[in-house]
């Protein structure tokens, strides 16, 4: 039909498809340049974001590091805990606050100062991901055990899981069930610990062994291995 239309008549149809539909495509393609260059810039920020995490961390990492039988000084403290403040504050959706968290409680129980390790560690748990939470949980458990609160150790050290952290989190269970005084428990515990642990592991399964040696006689007879003794 647009055909046996003059120039004129041509022209008009547009002016009036464009007067009719004009306005809702000049919001469609402003919508979909908005969303578009919106994306580019989100993307942008959030690898500026990563990078500059990055970056205070390696920052973080080597201002804690020192040389074998040196102490961290006064001033390498302060730096530390300036970045770790940073992290945590102005990065705290990334895992370098997590793992500044983790770092911050080290240089806590360096300090002896487990009430800011144990603060430390639960911030951990709140930032990290599934490998930081098991790291952050055992080491909150060993916290627990030097503090002397038992029950929570025990509840921090539950571990359901089969991989290289079972032997860890059963050894530490065995740990803290001894000083409860529970060395029935304490021996099951420690062999749980024994079977879980890798064959080359020989430090570890040699002090596991004299941890159950050490344990009353009656408490670690019944189901008693050969790896069980020393």
């Amino acid at each position: 039909m647009a055909d046996h239309l003059t120039d004129e008549e041509q022209l008009q149809v547009l002016k009036n498809w464009w007067k009719e539909n004009g306005r809702f495509l000049v919001m469609t393609v402003a919508v979909l340049l908005i969303g578009y260059f919106g994306w580019q810039w989100w993307n942008k920020y959030q690898q500026d974001y990563a990078e500059k995490a990055s970056s205070l961390y390696i920052e973080l990492v080597d201002a804690v590091t020192i040389g074998e039988g040196q102490d961290l000084s006064d001033e390498k403290l302060k730096t530390a805990q300036f970045l770790i403040d940073q992290l945590q504050n102005d990065y705290s959706k990334t895992l370098y606050a997590a793992n500044a968290s983790l770092l911050a409680a080290k240089l806590a129980v360096d300090k002896d100062d487990l009430s800011k390790a144990e603060q430390e560690l639960k911030k951990a748990l709140e930032q990290g991901d599934e490998e930081i939470k098991t790291i952050a949980a055992l080491r909150l458990a060993r916290v627990y055990l030097a503090q002397e609160k038992y029950d929570e150790a025990l509840q921090s050290a539950s571990y359901d899981k089969e991989d290289t952290f079972t032997g860890l989190y059963a050894a530490l269970r065995g740990d803290i069930l001894v000083a409860k005084g529970d060395t029935v428990a304490a021996a099951t515990a420690y062999r749980q610990a024994l079977g879980a642990l890798d064959i080359g592991n020989n430090i570890q399964r040699r002090l596991l062994e004299i941890k159950l040696s050490d344990l009353p006689n009656e408490n670690v007879a019944e189901g008693e291995t050969s790896g069980d003794k020393p």
